[in-house]
Protein backbone atom coordinates (compact mmCIF):
# COMPACT_ATOMS: atom_id res chain seq x y z
CA UNK A 1 0.00 0.00 0.00
CA UNK A 2 2.75 2.42 1.00
CA UNK A 3 4.65 1.60 -2.12
CA UNK A 4 1.32 2.73 -4.46
CA UNK A 5 0.83 5.58 -2.71
CA UNK A 6 4.68 7.00 -2.58
CA UNK A 7 4.35 5.84 -7.11
CA UNK A 8 1.56 8.17 -7.01
CA UNK A 9 3.40 10.73 -5.42
CA UNK A 10 6.06 10.92 -7.26
CA UNK A 11 4.44 10.65 -10.83
CA UNK A 12 2.01 13.78 -9.15
CA UNK A 13 5.44 15.67 -8.77
CA UNK A 14 7.55 15.30 -11.47
CA UNK A 15 5.97 18.07 -13.49
CA UNK A 16 5.96 20.59 -10.46
CA UNK A 17 10.08 19.17 -10.17
CA UNK A 18 10.92 19.46 -13.86
CA UNK A 19 9.50 23.44 -13.70
CA UNK A 20 11.55 24.03 -10.75
CA UNK A 21 14.96 22.74 -12.36
CA UNK A 22 17.60 24.34 -13.01
CA UNK A 23 17.29 26.12 -16.81
CA UNK A 24 20.03 25.85 -19.27
CA UNK A 25 22.86 27.88 -19.53
CA UNK A 26 24.14 25.68 -22.27
CA UNK A 27 24.61 27.59 -25.65
CA UNK A 28 25.82 24.16 -26.98
CA UNK A 29 22.67 22.40 -25.67
CA UNK A 30 20.45 25.30 -26.81
CA UNK A 31 22.14 24.61 -30.70
CA UNK A 32 21.56 20.56 -30.32
CA UNK A 33 18.01 20.78 -29.08
CA UNK A 34 16.56 23.40 -31.17
CA UNK A 35 15.56 23.51 -34.74
CA UNK A 36 15.15 26.08 -37.64
CA UNK A 37 11.27 26.70 -38.35
CA UNK A 38 9.86 26.23 -34.49
CA UNK A 39 8.39 29.55 -33.09
CA UNK A 40 10.58 31.31 -30.23
CA UNK A 41 10.37 33.81 -28.03
CA UNK A 42 14.27 35.41 -27.52
CA UNK A 43 14.14 37.67 -24.28
CA UNK A 44 17.15 40.45 -24.70
CA UNK A 45 19.40 41.72 -21.32
CA UNK A 46 17.11 44.64 -21.66
CA UNK A 47 14.28 42.61 -21.32
CA UNK A 48 12.75 43.46 -24.55
CA UNK A 49 11.02 40.18 -25.93
CA UNK A 50 11.62 38.95 -29.74
CA UNK A 51 9.30 36.63 -30.74
CA UNK A 52 9.24 35.18 -34.46
CA UNK A 53 9.90 32.18 -36.78
CA UNK A 54 13.68 30.53 -36.32
CA UNK A 55 15.31 31.07 -38.79
CA UNK A 56 18.83 30.50 -37.46
CA UNK A 57 20.95 29.82 -34.35
CA UNK A 58 24.87 29.53 -34.47
CA UNK A 59 27.56 29.69 -32.04
CA UNK A 60 27.57 33.56 -31.68
CA UNK A 61 24.09 34.52 -32.82
CA UNK A 62 19.90 33.51 -33.36
CA UNK A 63 18.50 34.50 -36.09
CA UNK A 64 14.40 35.28 -35.93
CA UNK A 65 12.38 36.14 -38.58
CA UNK A 66 9.74 39.38 -36.88
CA UNK A 67 7.71 41.32 -38.72
CA UNK A 68 8.85 39.19 -41.81
CA UNK A 69 12.14 40.51 -41.23
CA UNK A 70 15.57 38.58 -40.10
CA UNK A 71 16.65 40.02 -36.70
CA UNK A 72 19.89 38.83 -35.46
CA UNK A 73 20.79 38.91 -31.35
CA UNK A 74 24.00 38.05 -30.49
CA UNK A 75 24.70 35.43 -28.11
CA UNK A 76 25.99 37.91 -24.97
CA UNK A 77 22.81 40.36 -25.93
CA UNK A 78 19.82 37.17 -25.60
CA UNK A 79 18.93 36.88 -21.64
CA UNK A 80 16.02 33.72 -22.26
CA UNK A 81 15.16 31.84 -25.33
CA UNK A 82 11.59 29.54 -25.18
CA UNK A 83 9.25 28.03 -27.41
CA UNK A 84 6.29 30.60 -28.13
CA UNK A 85 2.36 29.97 -27.53
CA UNK A 86 3.01 27.33 -24.35
CA UNK A 87 0.98 29.40 -22.22
CA UNK A 88 -1.82 29.16 -25.40
CA UNK A 89 -1.28 25.09 -25.77
CA UNK A 90 -2.00 24.26 -22.21
CA UNK A 91 -4.82 26.44 -21.96
CA UNK A 92 -6.35 24.79 -24.98
CA UNK A 93 -5.59 21.10 -23.53
CA UNK A 94 -6.88 21.95 -20.09
CA UNK A 95 -10.02 23.19 -22.32
CA UNK A 96 -10.61 19.86 -23.80
CA UNK A 97 -10.24 17.55 -21.00
CA UNK A 98 -12.43 20.37 -18.67
CA UNK A 99 -14.79 19.80 -21.19
CA UNK A 100 -14.75 16.00 -21.66
CA UNK A 101 -14.84 15.54 -17.79
CA UNK A 102 -17.14 18.46 -17.15
CA UNK A 103 -19.61 16.34 -19.59
CA UNK A 104 -18.81 13.12 -18.32
CA UNK A 105 -19.17 13.91 -14.35
CA UNK A 106 -22.75 15.66 -15.29
CA UNK A 107 -24.16 12.57 -17.44
CA UNK A 108 -23.01 9.96 -14.01
CA UNK A 109 -24.68 12.87 -11.65
CA UNK A 110 -27.73 12.47 -13.86
CA UNK A 111 -27.25 8.19 -13.63
CA UNK A 112 -26.80 8.60 -10.10
CA UNK A 113 -29.87 10.68 -9.97
CA UNK A 114 -31.93 8.20 -12.21
CA UNK A 115 -30.99 4.83 -9.00
CA UNK A 116 -31.61 7.25 -6.01
CA UNK A 117 -35.35 8.42 -7.48
CA UNK A 118 -35.83 4.85 -9.61
CA UNK A 119 -37.49 7.27 -12.23
CA UNK A 120 -35.62 7.47 -15.87
CA UNK A 121 -33.86 10.66 -17.11
CA UNK A 122 -35.44 12.18 -20.00
CA UNK A 123 -32.30 11.74 -23.01
CA UNK A 124 -32.97 15.18 -23.68
CA UNK A 125 -32.32 15.79 -19.99
CA UNK A 126 -28.94 13.87 -20.03
CA UNK A 127 -27.81 16.14 -23.49
CA UNK A 128 -28.71 19.85 -21.92
CA UNK A 129 -26.67 18.23 -18.32
CA UNK A 130 -24.19 17.01 -20.31
CA UNK A 131 -23.57 20.72 -22.15
CA UNK A 132 -23.83 22.19 -18.72
CA UNK A 133 -21.17 20.18 -17.43
CA UNK A 134 -19.20 20.71 -21.22
CA UNK A 135 -19.29 24.44 -20.65
CA UNK A 136 -18.33 24.43 -16.83
CA UNK A 137 -15.63 22.38 -18.04
CA UNK A 138 -14.37 24.70 -20.53
CA UNK A 139 -14.23 27.48 -18.39
CA UNK A 140 -12.56 26.07 -15.45
CA UNK A 141 -10.33 24.48 -17.85
CA UNK A 142 -9.34 27.70 -19.17
CA UNK A 143 -8.60 29.09 -15.76
CA UNK A 144 -6.11 25.94 -15.05
CA UNK A 145 -4.50 26.03 -18.21
CA UNK A 146 -4.02 30.03 -18.37
CA UNK A 147 -2.41 30.13 -14.85
CA UNK A 148 -0.62 26.51 -15.24
CA UNK A 149 3.39 27.57 -15.41
CA UNK A 150 4.54 27.67 -18.92
CA UNK A 151 8.12 25.61 -17.77
CA UNK A 152 11.77 26.37 -17.88
CA UNK A 153 13.29 28.12 -20.94
CA UNK A 154 15.08 26.02 -23.34
CA UNK A 155 18.25 28.38 -22.74
CA UNK A 156 18.74 30.57 -19.94
CA UNK A 157 22.43 32.97 -19.78
CA UNK A 158 23.87 32.30 -16.74
CA UNK A 159 23.94 35.10 -14.12
CA UNK A 160 26.85 37.46 -14.29
CA UNK A 161 28.93 36.82 -11.17
CA UNK A 162 28.33 40.06 -8.50
CA UNK A 163 30.37 42.40 -8.43
CA UNK A 164 31.89 43.10 -4.80
CA UNK A 165 30.66 46.21 -3.34
CA UNK A 166 33.36 48.94 -3.82
CA UNK A 167 34.92 50.80 -0.33
CA UNK A 168 33.44 53.65 1.17
CA UNK A 169 35.73 56.66 0.09
CA UNK A 170 36.26 58.91 2.98
CA UNK A 171 36.15 62.81 1.96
Amino acid sequence: MASWFFRLLVVAAAPALAICAEPNHSWDALMQSLQPGKTVVVTRMNSVKVEGKLLALGPDSITVREDGQPLVVRKEDVLRVRIANIRRKHTLIAMGVGAAMGAAAMVLLAAVETSDKGQAVATSDKAQLAALGTIWGVMVGAIGGGVAPIGKPLYEAAKPPKQPAAPASRE
